[in-house]
């Protein structure tokens, strides 16, 4: 079945829009010139906002054929879980930021949260460990996007010495 619009939406089951939100984002679509969308998250876990929870953007709407799934590892596995889809959408083109964030309501049990979180850090370590293996598209830069500017800051702090300790006692 063709898809009825040029746009692509991702949300997950656990996530809503605000319908500031999709009035802001059926506006802007509108613009011929704009091929993709970075959404701020509003993060809710065990049924709390999470204030200082940093802010996380994704793009979470694109144009149909203007944007694709980053693969960090040449080489995937079955131990990734859903890791590489939890990745970033690299769009070709122009984008856009609207004012309004997507509610994350993380609805996950404490133990399923840790668990998830040890298979993301089991991966992410694949990817840093084995840079032969690691294909990304968005190379790490200090002014890049969000997600190059995380790779761009972790490379440089895993290089001090006692930075793991240092990232414990932030988190």
């Amino acid at each position: 079945m063709p898809l009825a619009s040029d746009w692509i939406l991702l949300l997950d089951a656990d996530e809503t829009m605000t319908p500031e939100l999709v009035n802001e984002i059926r506006h802007s679509i509108q613009n011929p010139d704009l091929t993709g969308y970075y959404v701020s998250l509003q993060q809710y876990f065990l049924c709390r906002h999470l204030k200082h929870s940093g802010k996380l953007v994704e793009t979470r709407a694109f144009r149909k054929g203007r944007g694709h799934f980053e693969c960090r590892l040449r080489d995937p596995d079955v131990s990734m879980a859903d890791m590489e889809v939890h990745e970033h959408v690299v769009v070709d083109g122009t984008t856009a930021r609207p004012r309004h964030p997507v509610i994350h309501h993380n609805v996950e049990s404490l133990s399923r949260y840790i668990q998830k979180r040890n298979e993301y850090s089991n991966w992410e370590a694949k990817v840093w460990l084995n840079p032969e293996n690691n294909s990304a598209e968005l190379p790490p830069a200090l002014f890049g996007a969000q997600a190059q500017r995380r790779r761009w800051l972790k490379q440089r702090f895993l290089l001090v010495p006692g930075s793991p300790l240092f990232f414990f006692l932030y988190k």
